[in-house]
């Protein structure tokens, strides 16, 4: 049981407070207007987890939707409960309906912040807390613990430090510039501004019926303070097992930026010898699997910026079947892996395959396509899936045997290892590049078609070409195809 909060009361800290409220920090606004189209839509009416999961995607969407959801829970009515608990389990013990009803209420900017002024200083923050809460949950899973408390415990003790870093910009820098081995970044944030980011975190959650545990593990002594004196060794065993939790991600993250964040030796050694007694020896790749699932907001919509939370130290390469991705803009890349880190293997995706045709095939300057199945009884080609609006080919059944002069191409990928290509003019005089390939070399299931303008092929064909073998490979993996 909590004591009243206002008994750790501060001016300084409660002035914080209001601020940090009212500017936030910034969320991906594209990820947040696409999840209110598809609740909108009733894409999650029968599956709480899935929203949940886009929620967690973005943290700053996240931790509003936890204070959205706390309120909704503690203000009565089908949603009351008073009970203290984790983030994650908090926004499920919402519901759907709630749920729902907290995105249609989001404002239209979360934040008065936003990406485009991103500093490196805010960059590397955010970066740490996608690495470490990563590392936290697979961790967890690996020990049979709570991986949703893992996140959610993980992510608390960041929040103050994302807070920070974009409320008070040029204190945390400064803070930045002045650690030292012996003064930590908490404690010098604490001497500048009076409070420090734990101090922060664990005031606002405790008002969001956060666990004292949770507390405990954000700001021990905040939890001292507020946590009633009976229950607080409990409270202080179990918050001890979260930190513990926690602090190999944190070391891992620190690594990545061991200027600014030294680990010592004789830490990162035992993050390690904790990742591979956990996790196995191939636990590195495991936890990297994992960073690209919990990176994929931010390195489907903003590529250019978090694409460092990949280049981690010690070598966390990512585990990925599609041996084209080396060679594709940085850009596609990551959209590319992000789409890979939730593919599992012999499993078909619709909302995979849907990404994949919808979002990241446009992206990569094809403006339309077709996807054929090829039946061998027949020897025809049918076409299955149109990717937006196509200009140069109107088949949609192809005689394989006898192929008209414009399908012609499909016939001759089916045939060939490599990337048909062919330059057209379209039905309304356009100068239109189409290539075309095989899906599956084992299995002959199809042929991948995609057409460009010939004024954005030309301008780099070899990179085009790299781009649309990377896609097919996609596909195929989509497909689970061999």
């Amino acid at each position: 049981m909590l004591k009243n909060e206002t008994l750790y009361g501060d001016p300084s800290l409660d002035k914080a407070c209001s601020h940090v409220l009212e500017f936030w920090f910034p969320a991906s606004e594209k990820h947040v207007e696409r999840l209110r189209e598809r609740v909108e839509a009733g894409e999650f009416d029968r599956s709480l987890a899935s929203l949940v999961e886009e929620i967690k995607s973005d943290f700053s969407l996240f931790f509003y939707c936890v204070r959205a959801a706390s309120a909704l829970l503690a203000n009565g009515g089908i949603f009351a409960t008073d009970r203290p608990t984790d983030p994650v389990r908090l926004l499920e013990n919402a519901g759907i309906e709630g749920l729902k009803w907290v995105i249609n209420a989001l404002p239209d900017k979360l934040s008065s912040h936003r990406f485009s002024d991103i500093s490196a200083e805010q960059t590397e923050i955010l970066n740490q807390a996608l690495v470490s809460v990563a590392v936290t949950e697979e961790l967890a899973s690996g020990l049979g613990f709570d991986r949703k408390k893992g996140f959610g415990t993980a992510l608390c003790r960041k929040l103050g430090y994302l807070l920070v870093a974009w409320n008070y910009p040029s204190i945390y820098k400064k803070a930045l510039a002045t650690t030292t081995a012996d003064i930590d970044l908490e404690t010098r944030i604490a001497q500048f501004l009076g409070f420090s980011p734990s101090m922060l975190a664990a005031k606002l959650l405790s008002q969001w019926l956060i666990s004292s545990e949770m507390l405990y593990a954000v700001d021990p002594e905040y939890a001292s303070r507020v946590v009633d004196s009976e229950e607080f060794a409990k409270v202080a065993q179990a918050g001890e097992k979260l930190t513990r939790l926690c602090e190999v991600g944190e070391i891992i993250a620190s690594s990545s930026n061991s200027e600014i964040y030294p680990p010592s030796r004789e830490s990162w050694d035992f993050a390690k010898r904790e990742i591979n007694r956990v996790l196995g020896p191939n636990g590195i790749k495991q936890v990297h699997k994992q960073l690209l699932r919990s990176a994929r907001c931010y390195l489907a919509h903003m590529p250019q910026v978090f694409g460092s939370v990949l280049d981690i130290k010690d070598s966390l390469i990512p585990v990925l079947h599609n041996r084209f991705l080396a060679g594709c803009s940085d850009q596609l890349r990551y959209m590319l892996e992000a789409l890979y880190s939730s593919l599992r293997p012999n499993a078909v995706s619709a909302e995979n395959l849907n990404k994949l045709l919808k979002e990241i095939i446009p992206y990569a300057g094809f403006f339309g396509g077709l996807i054929y199945t090829y039946d061998p009884m027949r020897e025809k080609l049918v076409a299955q899936s149109k990717i937006g609006k196509v200009l140069a080919m109107n088949a949609h059944v192809v005689d394989c045997k006898s192929p008209d002069s414009q399908s012609a191409v499909l016939v001759d990928a089916i045939n060939k290892a490599g990337v048909v290509i062919e330059n057209r003019i379209s039905s309304n005089g356009q100068r239109i590049v189409t290539l075309s390939g095989l899906i599956g070399k084992i299995e002959h299931i199809g042929v991948l078609y995609l057409e460009m303008h010939y004024g954005t092929y030309s301008q780099d064909a070899d990179q085009h070409s790299h781009h649309f073998e990377a896609l097919r490979q996609s596909l195929k993996d989509c497909l689970s195809v061999s």
